[in-house]
């Protein structure tokens, strides 16, 4: 959603996605590193339910800043990833 200007949470974007007729939606891997199991079976039900397909998943790092920045971003790489899998996102 940041990418086209948006700032609507996971579930919302796929609402407003599904609304407008788009049939796929950018994956927060961020905010789905932040959720439980619970609420990633959620995300996924409602991608079935909106006829909703994953788009491509960006990496938590962040290459243009300093190398602390990176290195934060790298560290938080597995947590984002492993949601990512658990959702179905598996393009990067």
């Amino acid at each position: 959603p940041g990418s086209i200007g948006t700032k609507f949470d996971q579930r919302t974007a796929i609402a407003v996605a599904a609304e407008a007729g788009f049939e796929a939606v950018t994956p927060n891997g961020s905010e789905l590193a932040q959720m439980d199991a619970a609420s990633l079976e959620q995300i996924s039900g409602l991608l079935v339910q909106n006829k909703i397909k994953w788009g491509v998943a960006g990496l938590p790092m962040d290459f243009r800043k300093d190398a602390a920045s990176f290195s934060q971003g790298l560290a938080e790489l597995p947590k984002v990833a492993a949601a990512l899998r658990q959702v179905g996102a598996t393009r990067m």
